[in-house]
């Protein structure tokens, strides 16, 4: 899966360096150059369909060895240490890490792939000038340094989040469980859902809204940064030769 999705950035690194040819030749381009393109075409599909296909067997067999060994797991753990650890903290882990770990794989080709297209293109801007090769790996480093600053409070928020999750299961599973003293017992009832379940999931909405925000400012400052490099290659240098 690696090497594929290593290889489909490398074509897809190869297909710009084509293009940016072409045009830099006024259309002139021949034969060979344009068969260079088909075939880089092709087969940067062909490798992104392929790293797709291998990254979807390995996340379902993973899913379901982790999920099974997990459930022999729950299974074999003496009943005093279950209730120890908390049945709602137990189903966070079969359902909440094993979405996010289902998640993390689903993105992993992608990155293969972008990785290898800026390593590519890196490579291909230092043939054509070192210095703005050295001007856009300090954007990089910018775009970095403002990431860890900005998901900071984002990556406690999430661990929180996480937490009261926990909490949200042990409470829907009370709801579920006594039904029929709530449905039985008005007051307690409507304390109950305003309380505790109400109270909980109002909790985890306020942290999964703000984390979310912090995310979008991230990807806005990369963005950002990345127009303002476009710029300066448009705008600026030209001017400086």
């Amino acid at each position: 899966m690696t090497v594929f999705g290593l290889l489909s950035g490398a074509s897809n690194a190869g297909l710009i360096a084509l293009i940016n040819h072409a045009l830099a030749s006024q259309l002139q381009v021949s034969s060979a150059v344009a068969l260079g393109f088909v075939v880089l075409g092709v087969l940067t599909l062909l490798l992104r369909y392929g790293t797709q296909a291998l990254v979807n067997k390995l996340n379902g067999d993973a899913l379901f060895d982790m999920r099974m060994r997990l459930a022999r797991q729950v299974v074999a753990t003496p009943l005093r240490r279950l209730e120890e650890q908390g049945i709602p903290n137990v189903m966070t882990v079969l359902t909440e890490d094993l979405f996010v770990i289902s998640t993390a794989l689903g993105v992993l080709p992608r990155f293969l792939t972008n990785i290898a297209i800026a390593l590519g293109c890196c490579v291909y801007l230092a043939w054509l000038s070192w210095q703005l090769l050295v001007g856009l790996l300090l954007v990089i480093a910018l775009s970095v340094v403002g990431y860890r600053l900005l998901a900071r409070s984002a990556i406690l928020d999430l661990q929180r989040t996480r937490e009261h999750q926990g909490a949200l299961y042990k409470q829907l599973r009370g709801l579920t469980e006594g039904i029929k003293e709530l449905k039985l017992h008005q007051e307690r009832r409507a304390a109950f859902l305003t309380e505790e379940v109400e109270a909980t999931s109002s909790l985890v909405r306020a942290l999964q809204i703000r984390i979310g925000n912090v995310f979008a400012a991230t990807g806005s400052l990369g963005m950002l940064l990345s127009f303002a490099f476009v710029g300066a290659l448009i705008f600026v240098m030209p001017g400086l030769g």
